[in-house]
């Protein structure tokens, strides 16, 4: 039975009148009043906009997923605690840990995302708005942060705020683990129930292998991209987002469904608006050659094989090469090492192809000398190339 008794008399100050909240009996409904506090708090301050953006969250996002802010007002609303009801409503709210031992709120400071599963606050995250830690209520199971227009390919995060920044660029279907150490086995084998999916390249190799071996589609951003990073840095997110995926969704996990035709040669960049460097995911040096470049040692690269045998992507600020074939090429098998690279700008949205190849016997590691074929040839095509 819903009771208001023994409610502590209206206070004025930064949080204005507030109303007694109400105590419904059940944890849910408790748990959905208290979302709404929160939401209300939002709309209350005035740099609520300022606010989401820091998570990347339009004002639409924001009223369609319950975002709110928790600004230590909660306490305004219960009872007293020296009446049984206070007592009792402030224990539960300990229990739901949305409040600390203390009584203090342990979501304040935070705008707060509820995550809801079948009608049910599985789980509350919160955004520190002093520091951007992020943090989950420990209390509450946990679940998967959902958010499906059902029109495609679902993208799956690795946390609730990359999916915002998602949402916030126009994407309509994303997830994001909805607990503290990630995807769950159960939410795992929900996921894989799909059709398609798309996997960014924040969630660790061994879950990317674990979702490809599902059976379904699975396609995969460039591992170590992160979406609220490039996304943000992006003069037009939304298409920035279009073409990142469409990219994507050209090469598939090992052990996922067979791709759509492609060529086999082709290659994919994932990632943002820095100016492009020539470096052999091998080697470190079979490329430059097939280019003509000298090799590169740049400071802050970094080399992932985790995808695959003979796959690798080599990071550099914002931007990443995805290179096949490199290896048996460098190996000095006598075979012409081919390069295809499809540029995607995401800052802008735009994609430009790249192709070149060496002649048989150019390859580093060879045990005969190179013969003059190996000089720079006029082969290098590139089209529109992201400046």
């Amino acid at each position: 039975m819903a009771t208001t008794s023994g409610t502590q008399k209206h206070r004025r100050g930064h949080a204005g009148e507030l109303a007694p909240l109400a105590l419904p009996d059940d944890d849910q409904e408790l748990l959905a009043a208290v979302v709404t506090h929160y939401v209300e708090r939002l709309w209350e301050h005035p740099e609520a906009e300022g606010l989401l953006r820091q998570i990347g969250a339009g004002v639409e996002v924001a009223k369609e997923l319950s975002i709110g802010l928790c600004d230590r007002t909660l306490g305004l609303r219960l009872p007293d605690r020296q009446w049984r009801a206070g007592r009792q409503v402030r224990d539960r709210l300990s229990a739901l840990g949305v409040l600390r031992p203390s009584g203090h709120e342990d979501m304040r400071g935070c705008l707060v995302v509820p995550v809801v599963s079948d009608g049910a606050v599985v789980a509350l995250y919160g955004h520190s708005l002093k520091d951007g830690a992020g943090r989950f209520v420990t209390a509450l199971p946990g679940g998967i942060f959902t958010r499906s227009g059902g029109a495609g390919a679902l993208l799956v995060t690795g946390s609730i705020p990359e999916a915002l920044a998602v949402l916030g660029s126009g994407g309509s279907d994303v997830v994001a683990p909805g607990r503290p150490r990630g995807y769950s086995t159960a939410d795992l084998e929900h996921l894989g129930r799909h059709d398609e999916l798309v996997v960014s390249g924040t969630l660790p190799a061994e879950l990317r292998a674990t979702l490809a071996g599902a059976g379904t589609r699975v396609s995969g951003l460039a591992p170590g991209t992160d979406l609220r990073v490039v996304l943000s840095s992006a003069t037009e997110p939304a298409d920035a987002l279009r073409a990142l995926l469409e990219e994507a969704r050209r090469e598939e996990l090992p052990g996922g469904a067979p791709p759509d035709a492609e060529s086999p040669e082709r290659g994919n960049l994932h990632s943002s608006h820095v100016d492009a460097t020539h470096v052999d995911a091998a080697s470190g040096d079979a490329m430059q050659l097939a280019l003509g470049t000298p090799p590169v040692r740049a400071p802050g690269l970094r080399l992932d094989t985790a995808e695959g045998p003979d796959v690798s992507y080599l990071h550099l600020g914002g931007r990443s090469w995805r290179v096949r074939g490199a290896q048996a090429a460098a190996a000095g098998t006598g075979l012409a090492l081919r390069v295809a690279l499809s540029v995607t700008d995401y800052a802008s949205g735009r994609t430009s192809t790249c192709s070149t190849s060496t002649a048989p016997g150019c390859a580093p590691g060879s045990s005969r000398p190179p013969p003059p074929s190996c000089a720079p040839r006029p082969g290098t095509s590139c089209s529109s190339w992201p400046r």
